[in-house]
Order: C-alpha cells, then structure tokens, then sequence
C-alpha cells in the first residue's frame, strides 16, 4: 500500500498557527471595539444637537404667540414692582434670568372657537379668553405646562427627553416686554464619552 502524499501537522506546526489566530482575532476584536466607540460618539453627538435645536424651535414658536393678559392675579398686573405690558411672566424686568419660563397665550378653545377681538362681547380680560404655559426641566424631561385661565386642571405633556445618562437645561433671559433670549444645553453621555450642545435664539414676542 502507497503512503499517503500529504502528512499531518506537527505539534509546533499546529501551536505556531493557533498563535497567529489568536493574533488575528485580537486586532479583529479591537479594531471593532473602536469603531463601536467611534459610532456611539457620533451618535451621541448627533442626539445631543438635535434635542437642543428641537427643544429651542419648539419653545420659541410658542413664545412668539405670547399675549399680555390685564389680569391682577394670573397676568403681567400680577408682577410687583409693576412691568410694562407683557405676555411673558417670567422672566420679566424685574427677575431678568430664568430656568423656565411662563406666559400667556390667546386659547384655542375660546368663544366662537377663535381668538377675536372684533368679536361683538369680546372682552380683553375674561379668563376664558387666555391660558398660560410653562416650559421647565423635570429629571431628564423638558415639560410643557398648560393652565387655562378659567378654574381648571393643568395638563402637562413631555416634548423632549434626555438620555438616561444625559441632561437637558434650560436658560431664559429677559431683554425687553417683546425680547427673550432662550438658551438650550443637552448632554449625552458622561465622562469623557460626554458630548454636549447648546442652542440659542431671540425671541421676539409678536404680540407682546
């Protein structure tokens, strides 16, 4: 019978290869090791800016609509000392700097469906006529609050979230009765896995 025209592996023949194995699979693990940390950098830095740049638009579209409210309890009279006509609460000339901020606002639902001042009967005062909103930070949630003028339950709702590892703040300044400046920060990550970004807008108040 012929021998057969291929022999096996030695034992350093074989220990020699399962070494370079190893080796490759090191510098496989490693490099894809780097690359999912680079990918979750991106990631967080891309999350990060557009929870700042969504939070800031958000919040200044509504601000926009604010409406001065005479009202001595609940409106702009209800500020001592006494401000100019505003429909922005707070921040307001006398309390310049805020971490929230609260105004009022024309409601949707008022008499006839529409806010109208050429409305026969319509009256400047009536609560039922106005609502006020407030944007703040609870934990990692930016909460929009919303209070009719009329006695009534608030509703709150959630329109951005930080990640669990992550921060939202808020930051507004009073400039004039029709200027606030908003100033948004997000963070996600911690650490020096950290990526932070900040947004910042004028507002100008149509209505004042």
């Amino acid at each position: 019978m012929k021998r057969g025209l291929f022999r096996g592996l030695t034992l350093s023949e074989v220990l020699v290869s399962l070494f370079l194995i190893g080796i490759f699979g090191l510098v496989a693990v490693g490099s894809l090791q780097m690359a999912l940390r680079q990918w979750g950098s991106v990631a967080q830095k891309v999350n990060a800016a557009q929870n700042a740049r969504f939070i800031t638009s958000t919040i200044a579209n509504e601000l926009r609509q604010a409406i001065p409210w005479p009202d001595p309890t609940r409106g702009y009279m209800s500020i001592t000392p006494a401000v100019a006509p505003t429909g922005v609460l707070t921040p307001n000339a006398n309390a310049p700097n805020s971490a929230q901020v609260v105004f009022t606002e024309p409601h949707p639902t008022t008499t006839g469906g529409a806010w109208d001042p050429m409305q026969s009967g319509w009256s400047s005062t009536s609560a039922s006529n106005y609502r006020t909103i407030t944007y703040r930070v609870q934990g990692l949630d930016v909460i929009r609050e919303n209070r009719p003028g009329t006695a009534g339950t608030s509703t709150q709702e959630i329109i951005a979230s930080a990640q669990q590892n992550g921060q939202v703040t808020l930051a507004f300044l009073w400039q004039s009765p029709s200027m606030v400046k908003i100033t948004v920060t997000a963070r996600e990550g911690q650490g020096s896995q950290s990526y932070t970004s900040s947004y910042q807008t004028a507002c100008f108040i149509v209505g004042k």
